[in-house]
């Protein structure tokens, strides 16, 4: 009878102990998941939209240079050397930091799929904006005037395409992420309170 008694007093505890042990297991996971989620969120995707907005800027700002250029080359002005350095500059600014969001992005496929078709589109844009420059210094100002909006803007409008995907592409990583991370915080909450509803019934 003592035997008994003593293994009916056992059995709760032990119970007890088990779905404590359990409860503190999936709190640590919870934990550790929305940590994880957070660090991505903030170091790869918020990280990557922000570079995303500033290489879309570089484009606008080399896109300006080249006009500011041909511009004071059509009125005859002779300060054009900042233009230039201005559109080289930000030039290889749009480039390298796209792919420093496909860099960011890396570990998900998708988002490289159109890597080689913008860099073909880059070239492609790159290499008749500069010959505006070219035809500007031949004195052929207003024939660089006309070419840059006949021939170059559509190519920059192509280029730009590839901007406004990736950050869509970005945002749209994120939102899943942040979604998912909310579905295993809300499984795991769920769990969570069977376990200790378990251990108040025990």
């Amino acid at each position: 009878n003592e035997l008994t008694i003593r293994t009916k007093f056992s059995i709760p505890l032990i119970a007890i102990s088990v779905f404590t042990i359990l409860i503190s297991i999936l709190s640590i996971n919870n934990g550790k998941r929305l940590s994880a989620d957070a660090h991505l969120l903030s170091t790869t995707f918020m990280t990557a939209i922000n570079v995303g907005l500033n290489a879309d800027r570089d484009l606008y700002q080399a896109l300006t240079a080249s006009q500011n250029y041909v511009t004071k080359k059509v009125i005859g002005l002779d300060n054009t050397a900042e233009d230039r350095q201005s559109f080289d500059e930000n030039a290889q600014q749009a480039l390298d930091r796209m792919n420093q969001v496909l860099d960011l992005l890396k570990d998900y496929p998708e988002a490289q799929q159109g890597k080689a078709q913008f860099e073909r589109d880059y070239a492609a844009w790159l290499a008749e904006a500069k010959k505006v420059f070219q035809m500007a210094d031949e004195g052929k100002a207003s024939e660089a005037a006309n070419y840059s909006s006949t021939v170059v803007m559509p190519l920059f409008q192509t280029l730009r395409d590839h901007y406004d995907v990736s950050g869509e592409n970005v945002k749209n990583k994120a939102d899943q992420v942040s979604a998912e991370a909310k579905a295993a915080g809300d499984n795991q909450r769920t769990i969570l309170i069977i376990v200790i509803l378990l251990v108040v019934a025990a």
